[in-house]
């Protein structure tokens, strides 16, 4: 029935660390991608460095979200900041390494899973 309130607190915390933690790996590797553009270094390698990085706070932060507790899948979209951040990152990324077509497909993906999932969470806050 009810979770224990220990194990409640303790899967918030968690959250709250991958959210931090994802968060501020998205934010490096969107600012690695904003250097290479600004020519301190090579678009190329710091889209070689930025892509494995934002794909696997992508993976990982989907992954949590996703073995969390099925009752609080719909409560626990704060897992899933760290993918929104990253996901740029991952789009532009592709796009410098030339794979274009590939980068437009997820990008259009990235933009539909964004209105799914703020069309859940308000659906969940109207309840």
């Amino acid at each position: 029935m009810g979770e224990a309130p220990e194990q409640l607190r303790t899967l918030v915390r968690r959250d709250v660390a991958v959210f931090l933690g994802g968060s501020a790996l998205a934010v490096w590797a969107g600012a690695l991608i904003v250097v290479g553009r600004l020519g301190l270094v090579s678009e190329t390698t710091a889209a070689s460095v930025a892509l494995p990085c934002a794909v696997a706070i992508c993976a990982g932060c989907l992954f949590w979200w996703a073995s969390g507790p099925r009752r609080w899948l719909r409560d626990r979209y704060l897992v899933l900041v760290p993918v929104c951040l990253a996901a740029p990152s991952v789009g532009i990324a592709l796009y410098d390494l030339g794979a274009s077509t590939v980068a437009v497909m997820l990008s259009s993906a990235m933009g539909f899973a964004a209105a799914i999932v703020l069309g859940l969470a308000f659906a969940a806050r109207r309840r």
